[in-house]
């Protein structure tokens, strides 16, 4: 090889290439450096201009009892956490305090 060659590195970025970082060393690829965050399925993510609710399931209802109040709506609205204490004997955590995640369901 004589001198017209040119070292790996020079020929696949220049040195005012966007690809090539402040320290020299260039980039990886995008797909390891900043990959996909969801589905494109998903798209656009934004949301709902209109909030239908639904009930999914229903319980068994016996017919032998006067009509009564079988489901009602209600949704989701955030999640917290509480500190409680733990009654079951046999267990390592028996008359202990434990700290569990919580749903927080609002009926309108």
């Amino acid at each position: 090889f004589g001198s017209s060659h040119t070292p790996p590195s020079a020929s696949c970025t220049g040195p005012a290439s966007p690809a090539r970082t402040a320290k020299g060393t260039t980039m990886s690829h995008r797909k390891f450096e900043r990959p996909r965050h969801g589905s494109l399925g998903f798209l656009p993510r934004k949301r709902t201009k209109h909030h239908h609710g639904k009930i999914k399931s229903f319980p068994k209802d016996d017919q032998s009892k006067p009509p009564h109040l079988t489901a009602f709506m209600s949704y989701k609205c955030g999640m917290t956490h509480i500190v409680r204490d733990v009654e079951r004997p046999g267990s390592k955590l028996h008359k202990k305090e434990v700290a569990e995640v919580v749903s927080i369901v609002e009926a309108p």
